[in-house]
């Protein structure tokens, strides 16, 4: 029988790097950008924000003593939705956390479980902020998109209020073959009013690649400074960065106005650390990591979606 380790495995020790090479998660500029600039949740069951939907009719031009006009007029509503919980559990056992001590410990256990949790909860927003709501997911841009007749979005239906549709109140955009400039710039132009615009438009691997080598190739090509700051590569595109996302669903792209589309967070529950705790009756403790909010969209029409683009012309 051979012995178990030979003399030069016995005299030497392996070196492993200290660093734990992540293979599972990566930053994604939508994750990154909204959950950067996440707003306050105030308290209460719902995010409620005032809707502005309807202008004063009462304003008119007269002459003279002419008789005005002042009816009542409802100019306001508010869009509302509940929060949304995420946790994420870490547990480790007692001999795990006595071997990761002293000489032994190239990474430290706890903290690297800690890392990966917090990342876990960001991975798991990322899916769901594409997404249409469900169970108790977070309300993503899903319902943004799908506000009609009959399918309201945080309470408001397009039936009571015709402006609450995407795409300048047109609803989402079927390209149905291959994506041109011109297109892109009519959707762009339906969700913008005046100087109020998209500020970041989101598309996949292909769809960007296929831009870049179809729109720029030959020329400059132009990158926002503060998007490419962090770390994203991007297209400007009317001044707006197009940058590329793992979790952007195949063949769609996305024009989204930041100024009306916010996480809402509960600063109490912003990725808290719950303590680790010992069950009664094992031997491993148990900590959590939980986060309280939701994605709220405040005026649909400044945001745009076109879909079922199968190339770039």
């Amino acid at each position: 029988m051979a012995l178990p380790y030979s003399e030069i495995n016995s005299l030497c020790q392996n070196y492993i790097m200290p660093v734990l090479v992540d293979n599972i998660f990566k930053a994604t500029p939508v994750t990154k950008r909204f959950w950067g600039k996440s707003a306050k949740w105030r308290g209460g069951p719902q995010i409620q924000a005032p809707i502005e939907y309807a202008k004063n009719t009462n304003a008119i031009s007269y002459a003279g003593a002419g008789i005005l006009t002042v009816a009542g007029v409802e100019i306001a509503t508010k869009a509302a939705l509940p929060p949304r919980q995420y946790n994420v559990a870490i547990n480790i056992t007692g001999i795990d956390e006595e071997e990761n001590k002293g000489d032994a410990q190239i990474i430290d256990l706890v903290k690297a479980k800690m890392s990966n949790a917090e990342t876990s909860i960001k991975d798991l927003f990322g899916d769901h902020f594409f997404a249409t709501q469900t169970s108790t997911n977070l309300d993503g841009v899903g319902g943004v998109f799908a506000a009609a007749s009959g399918t309201p979005y945080a309470g408001i239906d397009t039936a009571d209020f015709a402006g609450w549709k995407s795409n300048g109140g047109n609803g989402k955009a079927t390209v149905g073959g291959n994506l041109t400039l011109a297109a892109l710039t009519t959707e762009f132009n339906r969700c913008r009013n005046d100087t109020d615009k998209p500020t970041l438009m989101v598309t996949t691997d292909a769809i960007w690649a296929g831009i870049e080598q179809t729109w720029y190739i030959g020329k400059m090509k132009y990158e926002d400074k503060e998007t490419a700051n962090q770390g994203f590569e991007n297209i400007s595109i009317h001044g707006v960065p197009l940058v590329t996302d793992s979790k952007c669903p195949s063949q769609m792209m996305y024009l989204f106005n930041e100024k009306y589309l916010k996480i809402y967070v509960m600063p109490g529950m912003n990725l808290k650390f719950i303590p680790f705790q010992y069950p009664t009756n094992y031997d491993y403790k148990i900590a959590h990591i939980r986060w309280y909010g939701n994605l709220l969209c405040t005026n649909l029409a400044r945001q745009g979606q076109m879909i079922t683009i199968s190339g770039v012309a």
